[in-house]
């Protein structure tokens, strides 16, 4: 339905993306090509982290706001993680939590979001090669299943680093909330 919209429609059909006034049909459309292009962003990074020397990445999306001290509450965290993590939370959602690896960093046993988030490169290449590929769910989604069953090392900041913006003027592409 939203294949043949010129650039410019489809623009216009985002900004009325949380009004009634598009058919749900449309709607739908929209949101899996939303949806498609959040996920795609995401392992784009991945696969950059692999063609670097990097150890790991920092994402953060576009309706993330770090708390005061971010950099150094999150470098201080990283320290503490196990040699052999793969993602490190600084926000998250629907939390399944762990134990406490440290006062202020947990094991993570699931969950969702992916507002703001580290990935080692070991992270990457097994989510890439693993997980994503055939995958349909979003990419959060994605993400917690490996987790969930224990083949991702993950913890996350508690309390968390990374705090969603309530501002109505800046809201996620996808605008979940």
């Amino acid at each position: 339905r939203t294949s043949s919209m010129r650039s410019t429609e489809l623009v216009n059909a985002r900004s009325q993306y949380d009004t009634a006034s598009l058919p749900k049909e449309v709607r739908d459309d929209l949101h899996e090509r939303l949806r498609f292009g959040c996920t795609m962003s995401h392992v784009r990074l991945w696969m950059k982290l692999l063609s670097t020397n990097s150890p790991f990445f920092v994402i953060l999306e576009d309706d993330a706001r770090v708390v005061p001290d971010f950099q150094k509450r999150f470098m201080d965290a990283l320290r503490q993680l196990p040699k052999d993590w793969d993602l490190f939370y600084a926000f998250a959602c629907d939390i399944r939590p762990g134990e406490y690896l440290r006062a202020d960093v947990r094991q993570f046993r699931g969950g969702a979001c992916t507002l703001g988030y580290a990935i080692s490169r070991k992270g990457a290449d097994y989510l890439l090669f693993n997980a994503a590929i055939g995958s349909e769910l979003p990419v959060d989604k994605m993400m917690h299943v490996p987790v969930s069953l224990g083949r991702i090392h993950a913890f996350y900041a508690d309390p968390f680093l990374v705090q969603r913006v309530d501002d109505a003027h800046v809201q996620s592409t996808l605008a979940y909330l």
